[in-house]
C-alpha cells in the first residue's frame, strides 16, 4: 500500500497545480475535466491526508487492516477524487446517487470497526454493535446535507445541493428544489441498511468480512 498511497499523494498534489494553474494564467476557476479550484483543493487536502491514516494510527500502537482502508481510501476516492476533482458529479447524472449508496455500506463499515474496538467483549455483542454502526450511518446523510446546505450558502455559485439545473444554472421551484437532498438521503438510508444486513449475516457464518475490517491494538495484530 505504500506505493499506492505515493501515487494517490503525487496525483492529488498535481490536480491542485491544474486547477491552479487553470485560474491564475487561463482564468477559469473549473474546467472541462476537472472541477472548480476550491473543490479540487479541498478534495486534494482530503485525499492526501487519508494516505497517511494507517501511519497517524500507528503512532498511537493502533494498526488498521489493509481491507479496512483500502474501503475508506476508496471512499475517498470516488467520491471527492472522481465526484470534486474529475466533475463525475456533474459529468454523469447517475455518479452522486451511487456514491451516497456505496457511502452508506462503508461508513456501517467504518462505524463497525471502531465500536467493535472501543467495546470490551465485541464479540459476545455482535448484532448491537451492527445495529449502532447503521444508525450512525444514516445519522452522518444529514450531517452531510447540512454541509452541503452550509457551503451552497457561504459560497457564491455552489450548488452541491442540486437546487439548480447543472447544465443551465436554472433554479428549480418548489419539491424539485428538494428532489436531490431527498433522495441522497433515502439512497444513504438505504446503503446502511444493507451494510448492516451484510455485516449481520457474516456474523452468524464465517465472519470473513468481519475478521478482515478491524483496528487492532499493535501487539495483538496478527494479519
Amino acid at each position: 500500500m505504500k506505493t499506492v498511497n505515493i501515487i494517490i499523494r503525487v496525483f492529488v498534489v498535481m490536480a491542485s497545480l491544474a486547477a491552479l494553474v487553470l485560474l491564475i494564467f487561463f482564468g477559469k476557476g473549473e474546467g472541462e475535466l476537472i472541477g472548480s479550484t476550491v473543490s479540487v483543493i479541498i478534495s486534494s487536502i482530503f485525499i492526501f491526508l487519508v494516505t497517511y491514516l494507517p501511519k497517524m494510527l500507528k503512532r498511537k500502537k493502533i494498526i488498521i487492516s489493509t481491507t479496512l482502508y483500502s474501503i475508506i481510501l476508496i471512499s475517498f476516492l470516488l467520491s471527492m477524487g472522481g465526484g470534486f476533482i474529475f466533475r463525475f458529479y456533474i459529468i454523469f447524472s447517475y455518479y452522486d446517487t451511487t456514491i451516497h449508496f456505496l457511502n452508506g455500506i462503508a461508513i456501517v463499515v467504518i462505524a463497525f470497526a471502531v465500536v467493535k474496538y472501543l467495546v470490551k467483549n465485541s464479540d459476545n455483542n455482535l448484532p448491537a454493535i451492527i445495529f449502532v454502526a447503521v444508525l450512525i450511518s444514516i445519522a452522518i446523510g444529514p450531517i452531510w446535507e447540512i454541509y452541503e446546505f452550509l457551503v451552497d450558502s457561504l459560497f457564491d455559485g455552489s450548488n452541491m445541493q442540486r437546487f439548480k439545473d447543472v447544465h443551465t444554472g436554472t433554479s428549480f421551484i418548489g419539491q424539485a428544489a428538494l428532489r436531490d437532498t431527498m433522495i441522497d438521503l433515502i439512497v444513504d438510508t438505504l446503503g446502511a441498511i444493507v451494510g448492516g444486513l451484510i455485516l449481520y449475516y457474516d456474523s452468524f457464518k464465517n465472519k470473513t468480512i468481519i475478521n478482515n475490517i478491524a483496528f487492532k491494538k499493535e501487539n495483538n495484530y496478527i494479519k
